[in-house]
């Protein structure tokens, strides 16, 4: 997916950057036999300290362009330390955007992978960036490290071991199966030799060459703001109504090719400011309005139970049984597989007393991890849910979840992952199309909808 042109880049540092300017050899820091990375302990033999302290040399060998690339960390590191800890990914990654695109926006390696994180089009959709002639999210800081902690993830998830889902970033997970050992599958400790792949070794030389020089400002004295209310807007307008230097929003901001910022879900616009410079910036983590409260000052939504009901029908397009709300707990039948819908009191105990299927059976029936909660109104198999439904699509609605959606239809999570070339614990994209019935062709690009508006397509007749 990812260049492989990285020690042809370290050549023309050496090349254009030779050692005499700034900074010379002995200032690079040493490779050390020991290093703690993204939780694991890594012993690293002599051979790979040799080959991984070549490239260390390199990166520092001048002094002048070590600051330039620096600027650039320092500037934008402070934007990917917070989308990986949202996305629980470990914060030593970040080191590997130096890697690949030396965060330069709109770099571009010989076999087209585009961007901060080097994605090429096929592999940027699939972890949901948007592409295309307006827009292309491979450019902006935001959404493209959001999508390099997915594919991460997605790695992890097969190797549970984060050196093995490093290199998988450069040679996909099916190139980086030739270069693991399942024993060090979860693992806690590790050694990197000689033998280790060179995509690894070179993430170490970048993470030993910069991370004793984080924590202070870049020499421009800017700072990075998220601005998220651009909607419908073009760039030029939003640097007038904040006051910011035009030029510079549109330096920050390539990812917007043309016309105004879209509106189908929430862009970050990047807003360079200076040190200690107002700008009137709505906060990204804006408090949402909550729902006017009672007189009495008790805020709680009273449901009627007839209401309850058609909310239940709604939200369960393929449900074969009319539902009495009035009744505590009761049996419907979804994709031809009967099922209880929780109430507020139940557990997995009281279902299964009510049901008449084992515990166990029902956390396998249910696709469920060990110690979720139900979930008040949710929808609980008493047998298996099927490989597919009876509906062909789906378009995901805010805050859902490939767990919600299996449930909704009454097919298994591992399927429903695979027809839409997912994992089971990826976030699906608000307004993405997922297939229900067959797998998406990999000739097919992920569909993500202009508007988030809940739709039926047509139930299947008949079986073929």
């Amino acid at each position: 997916m990812l260049a492989k042109c990285h020690f042809r880049f370290l050549l023309l540092i050496i090349i254009f950057f030779p050692a005499t300017d700034g900074l010379a050899d002995s200032a690079a820091p040493r490779v050390p036999s020991q290093m703690d990375f993204a939780g694991m302990k890594l012993k690293i033999t002599d051979a790979a300290r040799s080959d991984i302290q070549q490239q260390v040399d390199a990166l520092r060998a001048s002094d002048r362009y070590f600051r330039l690339r620096l600027d650039l960390v320092l500037l934008y590191f402070p934007i990917i330390e917070r989308v990986m800890k949202e996305e629980n990914l470990p914060d030593d990654i970040k080191y590997l955007v130096i890697q690949e695109s030396g965060l330069v926006s709109d770099a571009v390696s010989s076999s087209n992978a585009v961007g901060f994180w080097m994605f090429k089009e096929p592999a940027g959709r699939e972890v949901g960036l948007r592409i295309d002639k307006y827009v292309d999210e491979r450019l902006n800081i935001v959404s493209s490290t959001r999508g390099a902690c997915k594919y991460i993830k997605r790695h992890n998830f097969f190797f549970n071991n984060w050196v093995y889902s490093v290199i998988a970033h450069n040679t996909g997970k099916t190139g980086a199966e030739k270069h693991v050992n399942k024993s060090n599958f979860g693992a806690d400790k590790m050694t990197i030799d000689k033998d280790t792949h060179w995509y690894f070794k070179t993430f170490l030389a970048h993470m030993i060459a910069f991370q004793d020089e984080l924590g202070g400002r870049p020499s421009s004295g800017l700072e990075l703001r998220e601005y998220t209310k651009g909607a419908d807007k073009p760039l030029d307008k939003i640097s007038k109504e904040l006051k910011a230097d035009e030029a510079l929003v549109f330096q920050y901001n390539k990812w917007l090719k043309r016309g105004p910022v879209p509106s189908e879900k929430e862009y970050s616009v990047i807003i360079p400011v200076q040190k200690g410079e107002k700008v009137d910036l709505i906060a990204k983590n804006e408090q949402k309005q909550t729902p006017a409260s009672s007189p009495s000052g008790d805020s709680e939504e009273i449901v009627a139970p007839e209401e309850s009901g058609i909310l239940i029908q709604e939200k369960y397009p393929d449900l074969k049984k009319t539902i009495d709300s009035r009744i505590a707990s009761f049996i419907v039948e979804i994709n031809g597989i009967p099922a209880i819908i929780a109430t507020k009191s139940d557990d997995l105990k009281t279902l299964a007393a009510k049901s008449g299927v084992e515990v166990a059976k029902l956390e396998k029936f249910n696709d469920l991890r060990p110690n979720q909660a139900l979930e008040e109104g949710q929808v609980y198999y008493l047998k298996n849910k099927h490989w597919r439904s009876n509906i062909y699509y789906h378009t995901v609605r805010q805050g859902e979840t490939l767990w919600e959606v299996s449930q909704e239809y009454g097919i298994k999570l591992n399927q429903l992952a695979r027809k839409n070339r997912m994992f089971t614990i990826d976030k699906p994209e608000v307004g993405r199309v997922l297939w229900l019935r067959q797998r998406r062709p990999s000739s097919v690009d992920v569909e993500i909808k202009d508007n988030s508006e809940d739709y039926l397509p047509a139930i299947v007749k008949s079986e073929p």
